[in-house]
């Protein structure tokens, strides 16, 4: 990649609902790629439903307190199916 192209992305952990929600929406109306965190795989379902994001948006399941989920698994696309795992 040339130096004059950057790659804006940001990792939201707690993004599927509240201020998490709320600042996955800012990042990608401002046009970053968002990967979101989140413990529940339900509301980690409907954010991917409910944003039109096209490619720049991707939901994981994961624990952050927790040793045993990180690193997470692969990221689900915005294919409408969150992981799990």
């Amino acid at each position: 990649m040339p130096p004059t192209e950057r790659v804006r992305s940001a990792v939201v952990t707690g993004g599927g609902g509240g201020i998490g929600r709320a600042t996955v929406e800012r990042l990608l109306r401002d046009g970053l790629s968002v990967v979101v965190g989140d413990l529940n795989a339900e509301r980690g379902a409907e954010l991917l439903a409910d944003l039109d994001a096209d490619d720049r948006l991707r939901f994981l399941r994961v624990d952050v307190s927790s040793k045993m989920t990180w690193p997470p698994s692969s990221p689900s696309r915005s294919s409408r199916s969150a992981a799990s795992t």
